[in-house]
């Protein structure tokens, strides 16, 4: 029963981004390995591959050669998340956007049946954060709704927050899109980096956890989280944030309207026994959720991490079931 918990838990949670630092596999290392670990015993754990949109002229020899090889008949059986090119102005931002869409629409035609682009992730420029640029968030916003649903309807679509700045008035504007949007955009945290500076606190972390859950914006992290719960790097030389943190500071953030202290005590856990996966459900502090609602709040609160190393956090949680 403890393995049933975690498994609703840790179901499709991982986006693997083994292109990206520190992995950084060549594109032929990194679909053989997806590849790979789609027939792994725990190959529920696995999401989607994560690409640059400008790289998937070189992703198509190499999908070409795997198809080549598989004797699967499944539609759509492998998944992408599109990485959209960042910018630091927004005529740049909206001219990449606009391109990176249509090669991804393009390369998805072309392996249609075989693949899905179900989600795509768009670092926003520092310009929305700003007094200046705030009055363009919603025309952005519906730039984004329109660029990208014509590539797939049901996608999900993360936005990439500037957690140096302040997102609070952005969002406000994304709550109020989402309330007149048939199909909501979510917010992408980039919680580690190859330098101290560029991993946020947690009171950062907590502040715009705390605003997404009370107004049911669902996210998705990235970078940094190899371990489950928080710890010390000592080649960073500086702590580093755990998958374990992130993920139940965001689902008890949204079940239980915690306060961003209550948050900050989640994601300053540095014990995996302090993540208690039970017969019934899940405990983190004094705060518990069902079962039932592990896997409702996996679909409406946080949907994945990503990560270039698929062996790490399986070996963590294989672990924790002995």
């Amino acid at each position: 029963m403890y393995q049933a918990s975690l498994n609703y838990f840790s179901d499709k949670f991982l986006d693997y981004a083994g292109l990206f630092p520190p992995a950084q596999l060549n594109m032929a290392d990194a679909v053989a390995a997806f590849s790979s670990y789609e027939s792994h015993e725990k190959s529920n754990l696995l999401a989607r591959f994560v690409i640059p949109a400008m790289r998937l002229e070189e992703l198509l020899p190499q999908l070409e050669l795997q198809f080549s090889k598989s004797q699967k008949t499944a539609q759509n059986w492998w998944k992408f998340s599109g990485i959209v090119q960042a910018a630091t102005d927004l005529p740049s931002f909206e001219a990449n956007l606009t391109r990176d869409c249509n090669l991804i629409y393009n390369f998805q035609e072309k392996f249609k049946g075989k693949i899905e682009f179900d989600a795509f992730e768009i670092p926003l420029p520092s310009v929305l954060f700003s007094a200046d640029g705030a009055i363009q968030i919603n025309r952005i916003l519906e730039r984004i709704q329109t660029e990208t649903t014509r590539i797939q309807k049901k996608s999900k679509v993360f936005l990439e927050l500037d957690l140096k700045l302040d997102c609070s008035v952005f969002l406000s504007n994304l709550a109020a899109h989402n309330s007149n949007s048939n199909r909501p955009l979510y917010i992408k945290l980039r919680t580690g980096g190859i330098t101290p500076a560029a991993i946020p606190s947690c009171e950062t972390i907590a502040r715009v956890m705390q605003q997404a859950a009370q107004t049911r914006i669902p996210l998705k992290a990235t970078a940094g989280m190899h371990d489950p719960v928080r710890h010390f790097d000592e080649q960073l030389e500086c702590k580093m944030h755990g998958f374990l943190n992130i993920f139940c500071a965001t689902m008890f953030a949204h079940s239980k309207n915690l306060s961003v202290t209550e948050i900050i005590a989640i994601l300053e856990l540095d014990k995996t026994s302090d993540f208690q996966f039970l017969s019934h459900g899940l405990q983190v502090l004094s705060h518990c959720v069902s079962n039932a609602e592990i896997q409702k709040l996996r679909n409406q609160a946080v949907l994945s991490f990503g990560s270039c190393s698929f062996e790490e956090p399986v070996e963590y949680l294989s672990k924790m079931c002995q």
